[in-house]
């Protein structure tokens, strides 16, 4: 082999490494990994979401048990605070002290 031809084969060998560690730098960049992470938490997403439609169709006594039940927690404080608004107030206590008999007042 002569030298040139070697030299011509490690100039190639270093441009394949050189465009190599450009596609790494590009791939491993914050902006792509952030992209493909939104990008694969979104297919996730969308995954479960149609998971969860066909769980409600295969049983939908359930899904609105669960829906019901995650309504009501989510409006429990308000639902409680329109209880105690309807509810009539209760009877005031006695007082202690006029109840015995004898007490010199």
């Amino acid at each position: 082999m002569s030298a040139a031809k070697a030299r011509a084969e490690a100039d190639a060998a270093r441009a394949d490494l050189l465009g190599d560690i450009d596609r790494l730098k590009a791939r491993l960049s914050p902006a792509t990994l952030v992209n493909d992470a939104v990008e694969s938490a979104r297919e996730k997403a969308i995954d479960v979401a149609g998971q969860t439609v066909e769980s409600a169709r295969a049983r939908p006594v359930l899904a609105g048990s669960v829906a019901g039940g995650a309504l009501l927690l989510l409006a429990r404080k308000p639902l409680f605070a329109l209880m105690r608004r309807l509810s009539p107030a209760p009877p005031p206590e006695p007082d202690p002290i006029e109840l015995v008999e004898g007490h010199p007042s």
